[in-house]
This record gives structure tokens, C-alpha cells and sequence, in this order.
């Protein structure tokens, strides 16, 4: 998918009023990304003065998908930012957000990420 700058700002902008994460987030958009060279959707790093955002452009195909890449990182940024563990479980709150998106936005952040 070709990803439209301004869909990246607006789909930006809803996941920061979702989360409120207080650090600035600085996103990117890569060719690809691989973890032990397994191909990856999207990829969140807490570095010390901002949250990095990766975002794969060969493995995201529809806006939904940008939407949902997007929001799941930010609850990654959240997740941090509340010092909660960086996983997908109640433990860290992501079923909470998992719950929250798809009822706001039927969309969900799971799924699409795996």
C-alpha cells in the first residue's frame, strides 16, 4: 500500500486523543522490518526523549490495517509510559485497548499485528 501522508497525520492524530501518551512520538515508514528475520507489520521502541514507531510498508496493505499498526504501537507507547509490561495481555492492559478500539472503531489492533 501506498501510504498517503495524510492518512499517517489522521490516523496519528486519533491514536495520540485515544492514548494521551505524553512523549512525542516520532514515526516511520520502512520498505520492510524483520525480527530475527521474521517480517514484521509494525515496531515500537522506548528511547529516552521520544517513542519510535516503525511501520512496514510491504506488509500493510488497507487503511484499516494502517490504523490498527498505528494504534497498537501507540498502546505499546502508552504501555511504557504507564510502566506496564510491552505485551498483548490483561497484565498490560492491552485487552483493555484490544476491548476499547473495537468497540470505538471495529477495529481489531490484535489480530491485524500477528
Amino acid at each position: 500500500m501506498r501510504f498517503c501522508k495524510s492518512d499517517i497525520l489522521l490516523f496519528q492524530a486519533i491514536a495520540e486523543s485515544e492514548t494521551q501518551i505524553c512523549k512525542p512520538v516520532v514515526l516511520r515508514v520502512c520498505r520492510s522490518i524483520k525480527i530475527d528475520s521474521v517480517h514484521c507489520i509494525g515496531l515500537y521502541t522506548d528511547l529516552d526523549d521520544y517513542h519510535e514507531i516503525k511501520l512496514s510498508r510491504s506488509e500493510i496493505w488497507t487503511k484499516p490495517e494502517l490504523l490498527a499498526t498505528i494504534i497498537h504501537e501507540y498502546v505499546h507507547a502508552w504501555q511504557s509510559e504507564n510502566d506496564l509490561p510491552l505485551n498483548h495481555s490483561r497484565s498490560g492492559d492491552f485487552t483493555y485497548w484490544r476491548r476499547r478500539i473495537k468497540r470505538n472503531y471495529n477495529l481489531d489492533i490484535l489480530s491485524i499485528n500477528q
